[in-house]
């Protein structure tokens, strides 16, 4: 092809691209995303079969029945069965009232919707 100056120019084309940049070949697009989830089901559970039996025994005990028990009485409970804390002392009420507790903390974080 002839242009008004007289210089021969040709236009190059390439697998049906046309030429934009100045090479017979296209230009690569580099395209990059990021994807961020946040989720609690990647691990498991940290509590032993015991702990986790106590946590559901004193659930039982707080939630099921018409009047619920006090962390006192299920100490007692668990003290006239000869069951023991995770680290070997006898139950206290306030033993009681930390494994109800942290338990509700645990299975509200294990059980939230994933973000």
């Amino acid at each position: 092809m002839w242009s008004k100056d007289g210089q021969h120019t040709r236009k190059l084309y390439y697998g049906g691209v046309k030429e934009t940049n100045g090479y017979p070949y296209p230009s690569k697009i580099n395209i990059r995303f990021s994807v961020s989830i946040t989720t609690t089901k990647l691990w498991e559970s940290n509590y032993s079969d015991y702990q986790q039996y106590l946590f559901n025994r004193i659930c039982k005990y707080k939630e099921c029945f018409l009047t619920p028990i006090g962390y006192r009485k299920i100490s007692q409970i668990f003290n006239e069965e000869g069951l023991k804390t995770p680290r070997g002392s006898i139950f206290k009420n306030n033993h009681v009232h930390s494994i109800y507790k942290k338990g509700k903390i645990r299975e509200e974080r294990v059980n939230r919707v994933d973000i």
